[in-house]
């Protein structure tokens, strides 16, 4: 039942004993009474046809299923996938296509048909991402069985009838004795943090563009560049500050992932400890009775006393400002960085005009503060941060040393969505057979708790229980439950975890689906 070879199928049919001609793979959930009817009729009607067919329900006592399952993905030439609603949560069937398509990617084929079975709603994120573009057809009751038979055998007809395709050119043989490129092992560190300017690794994206023409203008600009977690926005910030340097700008930078909570707990206290930084880049010490317990007591500190001996024009740049969000005090905290901004059009000294402003945030900015006209995120467009595309995972693959081949680079774009920190995270492990010994093993383990991307799932997912509301919303979108609220979409995706596609809002990456489908 379970494989025809082309001797069994010549007995089975007959008198026509015909050669075999096509290999179907069937796909289901064997626990769904209709499709495991509907897949043994459509293994019959393809084996009369002198078809091969491959359904798990005949493996042998003992079979090594995993492997069984792998290796008939690559035999076959259709995958025939039965989506009942059921099927769609199966982790099986999602591993089956998941194969099918990788396997299409780089060979093309086998042709993926899906058939939903009396289920219109919607798929599982990753299927979705696998399945979308292709056209599947709707099985509603046993009345439209025979009529799906139908179109499946005569897609089968009619791949028979293609000309056959033109066989590529040969590859020249590898010489195995040439030297091979290899990273400089000491450049090799595990990615995290802030990437340096100098670093060998850093890809450049459009936004680096930006920010350098940006500086180049050597005067006073509001900038706010924006992007979800772990996309790169403090390194181009880093970048940004460099290039103003460079341009004989002189630099205050508060990054507030730096502050402790009790200096953030009121804004009198962040005043002072933000004057007590800006006042130590200018060589401005603070006096032991200076106050600072409203906004204008820090503007007039730095209009007075910074401004005056900066010796030209000046850089205030804040990053991780998304940390004062919550705070009772984050509609005057935000106003006052929108004044100075305005200032540079009200100052008659002429102070405020050399002054700019350079801003990081992951979270929507009407979160931070509701009112238009008191915030500073909409005096300019922000400069937001993209994932690597294509080419971009290629050339950080080159200068990885090329560890991962073209078919490979494009899988790891494809499940990674281009995620600056883990696509650079998931060389460094290949590179190194950090915990994975090569690529294949990191695929296979990539939601994994403890696998190549554990400490970095793990922190996610402590940073979601630590907020039930983002929690809920989550599981709600992993299960494909109810939309949560704009807010709570936008709070997730400036947490990096979801991304906007079109008028849906879905995983970050299929790393993440994976993971918290099975961690919430």
């Amino acid at each position: 039942m379970t494989v025809l070879n082309p001797s069994k199928s010549r007995n089975r049919t007959g008198a026509r004993k015909k050669l075999a001609r096509a290999k179907f793979f069937i796909s289901y959930r064997r626990s769904e009474a209709d499709s495991l009817t509907f897949a043994d009729a459509i293994r019959k009607r393809l084996e009369e046809e002198n078809h091969e067919t491959f359904i798990d329900t005949g493996m042998v006592l003992g079979t090594d299923w995993p492997d069984e399952i792998a290796e008939r993905i690559g035999w076959c030439d259709y995958l025939i996938v039965l989506l009942s609603e059921a099927a769609t949560a199966s982790e099986m069937v999602q591993a089956e296509v998941r194969l099918a398509h990788h396997r299409r990617k780089r060979e093309h084929k086998p042709e993926i048909l899906p058939i939903r079975m009396n289920y219109s709603g919607p798929l599982d994120y990753e299927l979705d991402s696998y399945l979308a573009r292709i056209q599947y057809v709707m099985w509603e009751s046993a009345d439209d069985s025979e009529k799906i038979i139908q179109q499946i055998l005569r897609r089968a007809e009619g791949e028979k009838s293609r000309p056959a395709p033109v066989p590529a050119p040969p590859v020249p043989p590898v010489d195995l004795k040439r030297p091979q490129p290899k990273v400089d092992p000491r450049l090799l560190s595990a990615p995290d943090g802030n990437v340096q300017e100098d670093d060998p690794f850093y890809i450049a994206r459009r936004a680096d563009e930006i920010v350098t023409r940006t500086a180049n203008t050597g005067r006073g600009e509001t900038l706010v560049i924006k992007g979800p977690r772990k996309m790169g926005k403090s390194s181009l910030l880093v970048r940004y500050l460099g290039e103003c340097q460079r341009q004989g700008m002189k630099v205050a930078f508060l990054d507030f992932s730096n502050f402790a909570d009790a200096e953030l707990e009121n804004l009198s206290t962040l005043l002072r400890e933000m004057a007590c930084t800006i006042g130590e880049a200018f060589g401005v010490s603070l006096t032991t009775d200076a106050v600072f317990t409203v906004p204008r007591h820090l503007t007039y500190f730095i209009q007075n006393q910074v401004l005056p001996v900066s010796g030209g024009p000046v850089i205030f740049a804040f990053d991780e400002v998304d940390r004062v969000l919550g705070k009772p005090y984050q509609g005057d905290f935000f106003y006052m960085l929108r004044t100075w901004h305005e200032n540079r059009g009200k100052d008659l000294r002429g102070r405020w005009k050399r002054a700019g402003l350079a801003m990081v945030i992951s979270t929507e900015p009407y979160l931070l503060i509701e009112s238009a006209s008191r915030s500073p995120f909409n005096v300019s467009d922000p400069v937001v941060l993209s994932a690597f595309d294509l080419p971009m995972c290629r050339m950080l693959n080159e200068r990885y040393g090329s560890p991962l081949g073209p078919g490979e680079v494009e899988e790891l774009q494809e499940l990674l969505r281009g995620h600056p920190y883990l696509t650079r995270l998931a060389l460094y492990r290949v590179v190194t057979k950090d915990i994975v010994s090569d690529f294949a093993e990191l695929v296979a383990r990539s939601a994994d708790r403890n696998g190549p991307f554990g400490e970095h799932l793990r922190a996610l997912l402590m940073l979601l229980r630590d907020k039930r509301d983002l929690l809920e919303g989550m599981r709600r979108l992993i299960k494909s439950e109810e939309r949560p609220s704009q807010e709570l979409c936008d709070r997730l995706e400036g947490a990096g975890l979801v991304r906007s596609e079109g008028q849906r809002v879905v995983p970050a990456n299929l790393v993440y689906a994976r993971f918290f489908k099975g961690n919430l």
